[in-house]
């Protein structure tokens, strides 16, 4: 039987996450991924075959985070979209780095230039 893998896939994926989640997507990389539990970047690598892979399995837990969050809805509120688009606010404000992450994925929808807002 072949020895227990130390660095496991749900290792992985937290750590990503969680520099995601603190330093942004653009921090993400395997050697990025390798340093936090002190590894190389060989057990990354074996679980999985790209960045764009770990980033899409990212993807999927912070769409469960974001969606927990907004969860956390009020159900007696007398405005529930009105709730709703505060808890986004709120959500943008206290997890910057995924929103923008979110916002990476879907590219913006307004840019701002000098002459004001474009779609």
């Amino acid at each position: 039987m072949p020895p227990k893998p130390k660095i496991t896939e749900k290792m992985i994926l937290d750590t990503a996450f969680s520099i995601v989640r603190m330093e942004g997507e653009e921090k993400l990389t395997v050697r990025r991924i390798a340093e936090k539990p002190g590894c190389s970047t060989q057990p990354v690598l074996y679980h999985f075959r790209s960045v764009e892979e770990i980033r899409s399995a990212v993807y999927e837990m912070a769409d469960v985070h974001h969606s927990s969050f907004l969860k956390e809805i009020q159900e007696d509120c007398d405005h529930p979209l009105l709730s709703i688009g505060l808890h986004y606010i709120r959500f943008a404000v206290k997890e910057t780095e995924l929103f923008r992450f979110f916002s990476d994925v879907y590219g913006p929808v307004f840019r701002y230039n000098e002459s004001g807002y474009e779609t």
